[in-house]
């Protein structure tokens, strides 16, 4: 390409660095070139110190490439970010969720265990007797029975009435 080796001189002299030009295409808007750079070392240097070095140049090689060559204005690549750490991140969340509604449930069931335990032993203290079937008149199933439970409260039963000393007259036949 006939401006190849203007371009390159003039990318050479606006970063300072020495500028090899790998491949070349001229389209007809524009000319799309693949460069790298090395310093005075012979190592390579890194992408965006180049930019950033070509970028802030107030070189005349600079105000060329870009009246007479049309240099845009170019901006350090950006890394595409990873969906890992989000993918973790939401899998880290699902499991807090999980686990803090498997512990509302527990706690839950736990709680309206003990609330019918509670009741079931407040009836007990305060009944009797407890009939085994279905309640109201019904017609008595054998197999069922009743069981004498006994409250806290028992009380002995009263004792029997002394004798009284009638007088008792048998009669003959």
């Amino acid at each position: 390409m006939k401006n190849e080796k203007k371009i390159a001189e003039n990318l050479s002299n606006a970063t300072g660095l020495q500028t090899i030009v790998d491949k070349c295409r001229q389209n007809a808007n524009f000319t799309l070139m693949l460069v790298h750079f090395m310093d005075i070392n012979g190592q390579f240097v890194n992408v965006d110190r180049a930019v950033n070095l070509l970028m802030s140049s107030s070189a005349e090689s600079r105000r060329e490439l870009r009246s007479v060559y049309g240099l845009r204005e170019a901006f350090p690549p950006v890394p595409i970010p990873s969906k890992v750490p989000q993918y973790i991140l939401i899998a880290v969340l699902l499991f807090f969720v999980i686990s803090i509604l498997s512990m509302c449930i527990w706690c839950r069931q736990r709680n309206n265990y003990e609330r019918k335990l509670r009741h079931i032993s407040a009836q007990a203290s305060t009944v009797h007797t407890v009939t085994l079937g279905r309640g109201g008149k019904q017609t008595c199933n054998p197999g069922y029975g009743e069981i004498p439970i006994i409250s806290r409260h028992h009380h002995p039963p009263p004792a029997p009435p002394p004798p009284t000393s009638a007088d008792l007259q048998s009669t003959e036949l």
